[in-house]
């Protein structure tokens, strides 16, 4: 059984992540963020340049498990110490060096979208987070704490037997290797101040081009507790037509195909590898085990 409703492929390869970025990033469930990464570099050190290294080490330790979690990570000093080569600093905390260290930490802390405050005292990440604080940005003292609340829905046609689900672009898969980057996933969004059953509802109009009524929550659950703090609400609704081939909201740079399947082959999709994200696999198990579309439906 072909699928019912795909439209064209739309090919994101070429992208680089600065467009991702700036065109892109809106449309995932945990949209990328640029983190700044503040710890001690000097403090404690009397400028020893083993623990001065030590610390810048640990810095980016941590900015390497922040790029892996899909984040952008980035460090004042990775920024502000190659100014301060060439502007002829001749030694830690001289005129040269003062004009530029802590200025470059400033103006990074109006640029990004939160800062991750790590290490052991440093007056220098004690601003940041300060700065941060003072214009609502989140402060994060742990790589767990990176995470927020998604909400997920199934929808599905006992009349046809059939579920509706997307298909678009995800870099970090992308770039771990998934070749073409593109993933097959359920109706999912942030709640961004929403009740999980009033995000769904807007995602599931935004994505798909559906308005749902009554939806049903099946599940609550932490998908990787181990290392942030995202809890996910899963929920399943009925729909009767989707909208169009191709959906998403274009303001946020949403480019999204929607993809209806009868659940048998949605279920052989997820055999075959061409379903892998866990949240969808979730939910059409759930769909099989406890009978959402009437027995024997797909």
């Amino acid at each position: 059984m072909a699928p019912l409703t795909i439209n064209r492929y739309r090919s994101y390869r070429n992208r680089s992540y600065g467009e991702y970025l700036s065109q892109g990033m809106s449309n995932s469930p945990n949209p990328p963020k640029l983190i700044l990464v503040a710890g001690p570099y000097r403090s404690n050190t009397n400028d020893d340049p083993l623990l001065i290294h030590a610390n810048y080490r640990r810095m980016n330790e941590v900015a390497l498990e922040i790029f892996r979690m899909g984040h952008l990570p980035l460090t004042g000093e990775a920024m502000a110490l190659p100014l301060i080569e060439v502007a002829g600093s001749q030694t830690l905390g001289d005129a040269v060096w003062n004009e530029i260290f802590h200025p470059v930490g400033r103006r990074l802390v109006a640029r990004v979208d939160a800062v991750l405050r790590i290490g052991g005292p440093s007056i220098g990440a004690d601003e940041m987070v300060r700065l941060a604080r003072s214009t609502g940005k989140p402060v994060y003292l742990s790589t767990a704490e990176i995470g927020s609340a998604t909400t997920w829905i199934l929808l599905v046609n006992r009349e046809r037997g059939t579920v509706l689900l997307t298909r678009q672009f995800r870099f970090p898969a992308y770039v771990n290797g998934l070749e073409d980057g593109m993933l097959i996933e359920a109706c999912a969004g942030l709640l961004d101040n929403q009740s999980p059953e009033e995000a769904i509802r807007r995602e599931a109009e935004e994505e798909l081009g559906v308005k749902v009524g009554e939806v049903h929550k099946v599940l609550e659950t932490y998908m990787s507790p181990g290392s942030v703090t995202e809890k996910l609400f899963f929920f399943v609704a009925e729909y009767d037509t989707p909208a169009g081939e191709v959906a998403g909201n274009s303001e946020e740079g949403e480019d999204i195909e929607v993809v209806e399947l009868g659940l048998d082959e949605a279920l052989d999709w997820i055999d075959n590898g061409r379903i892998q994200d866990a949240k969808t696999i979730i939910l059409l198990l759930l769909a099989q085990t406890k009978d959402w579309l009437g027995k024997g439906a797909g």
